[in-house]
């Protein structure tokens, strides 16, 4: 399913003798920040045709399972990826590029499958007797190491031939091929996890200390964040020294992927006098801010 860059969610939760938190859940960056990319061109590479073939296939299978980029392997239509320093030219591509295309080079460094003997343990015995013993046996052992290079549509070289190893080992009477392509899964699988920004939660804390907030806080904890938002902004409006209103204010516009709004928020609520633990809040919004900003650039 195609995803927007940020993806924001609240829910409240309530714990017994704990204060009020908002769950909210956003999109960071992989450890490869790939911008707004959400759509992987698969393009030409090095490497035995069958081998490439196969890389492209799980590239394509392993990104659908990850849930967040559409693969499309125009290898076949002779487009290629050039790399000078940190820049990249795209050739022989027929389509006007967009802000949300990635191009992948995945060169096939090596290709292979051998026989080796590997140690594994075994529980031995019962009850007292009971021991862990170490043994050997044979294995058929995969190997892929592939070289990649990534590029976004602005000509920018975010992966310059950077190496993933993968390798499985399969025992009992296994295909070559098997164990070959199982560790050419474990080299993609390394590739993805690399550039592909990963969904995470964080627990903000809700000011619950005025009995005047309580309805609009639970008009968010019912799931209607949006709704309590508008509502706190009246409260705010007509309590401009309240500490709590503006910082609950700030958590809830948060909670929309509102950083910007948030921030000013938080400030407002701290120079109003409010705890400390509220700029743990506003540092956390700050970090989703950047990370926002990173998945749009």
């Amino acid at each position: 399913m195609k995803k927007t860059a940020v993806l924001i969610l609240g829910a409240l939760a309530v714990s017994a003798g704990c204060s009020t938190t908002l769950n909210v859940k956003s999109w960071e960056p992989g450890e490869v920040a790939v911008g707004g990319a959400d759509r992987m061109i698969v393009a030409d590479a090095e490497g035995r045709r069958s081998a490439r073939e196969t890389v492209a296939i799980l590239l394509a299978k392993n990104a659908q399972s990850m849930g967040y980029f559409q693969v499309d392997d125009l290898s076949a239509d002779g487009v290629k990826i050039d790399v000078h320093g940190r820049e990249a030219t795209i050739e022989h591509y027929e389509q006007e590029m967009k802000g949300n295309e990635l191009f992948v080079r995945a060169d096939v460094l090596e290709w292979s499958a051998d026989r080796d003997v590997e140690e594994y343990t075994e529980t031995q015995g019962t009850g007292k007797n009971r021991r862990q013993v170490t043994k050997t046996r044979p294995v058929l052992k995969g190997r892929v190491l592939l070289q990649v290079t990534v590029s976004d549509a602005k000509g920018r070289a975010l992966l310059a031939e950077k190496e993933f190893e993968g390798m499985k080992s399969f025992s009992g009477d296994v295909d070559r091929e098997v164990a070959i392509e199982g560790a050419a899964e474990e080299a993609v699988k390394e590739f993805l996890a690399s550039i592909t920004p990963r969904q995470v939660t964080n627990e903000v804390r809700v000011d619950d200390s005025d009995d005047k907030q309580a309805s609009i806080i639970k008009t968010a904890e019912n799931g209607a964040v949006a709704q309590a938002a508008e509502d706190m902004g009246a409260f705010v409006k007509e309590n401009p020294n309240s500490a709590s209103g503006h910082y609950n204010l700030a958590v809830f516009l948060d909670a929309q992927g509102r950083y910007d709004e948030a921030l000013p928020m938080y400030d407002k609520a701290m120079s109003l006098g409010g705890p400390g633990w509220y700029s743990d809040a506003r540092a956390a919004c700050a970090k989703r801010l950047g990370a926002a900003e990173a998945l749009r650039n």
